[in-house]
């Protein structure tokens, strides 16, 4: 499925939200939740690389020199799989989650 054929899905299933997910090193998701309409024209979303250097409760390391990066430095840029596109079926507003590549800025995963 294409970015085109993916607006055309949420046009179809009236998506209003759309759950951006990376699996970090353990598996669990982590990512951001937005607009349908940002999410098609605000250019692609971005995370803090911090992220995955997060525990599995959310915090990050005790121990500063177990950081890898510094959490206020670098963004990581968010790229659709547009085959992995599903409803929520939980959510109040139609709603789709999407699982995303990450990207630097220079395009390197």
């Amino acid at each position: 499925m294409s970015t085109i054929d993916l607006k055309e899905w949420f046009d179809e299933h009236r998506i209003t939200e759309v759950e951006c997910l990376v699996p970090d090193i353990t598996g669990i998701p982590r990512g951001k939740i937005m607009p349908a309409q940002k999410f098609f024209q605000g250019g692609a979303p971005r995370l803090p690389e911090a992220i995955f250097i997060q525990s599995v409760t959310g915090e990050y390391p005790e121990d500063p020199t177990d950081m890898l990066t510094d959490p206020a430095i670098i963004d990581i840029k968010l790229i659709p799989d547009a085959s992995t596109v599903r409803l929520v079926p939980w959510a109040h507003e139609p709603t789709a989650q999407i699982i995303h590549d990450c990207q630097y800025a220079n395009g390197t995963p």
